[in-house]
């Protein structure tokens, strides 16, 4: 029970330390930016939490199929709001 306290703990704080730190740069985020990041690291996280749940099961195959079916949407949605913010940049500079 705590480990999930420390982590969401760890996960908050890393999220207000990435917005505080997009703010005082000056750079505007959209609404939509913000939930994809958000949605696609909780894919992700619940992703590899499924992985090691079941490898403790001892069932590989599900776990493989855990971090696939939840994993790789995470990552879709991490890459788009990045490939989306790199081109912003390039297209200001």
């Amino acid at each position: 029970m705590i480990g999930i306290f420390l982590i969401g703990l760890l996960v908050g704080l890393g999220l207000f330390g990435l917005f505080s730190s997009v703010r005082a740069s000056g750079k505007r985020v959209a609404w939509y930016e913000v939930l994809f990041t958000v949605l696609g690291l909780g894919l992700i996280g619940f992703g590899v939490w499924n992985y090691f749940g079941s490898l403790a099961e001892y069932a590989p195959q599900a776990a493989t199929a855990n971090l696939l079916i939840f994993g790789i949407p995470g990552l879709i949605l991490a890459a788009f709001v990045l490939f989306r913010v790199q081109r912003r940049k390039s297209a200001n500079a």
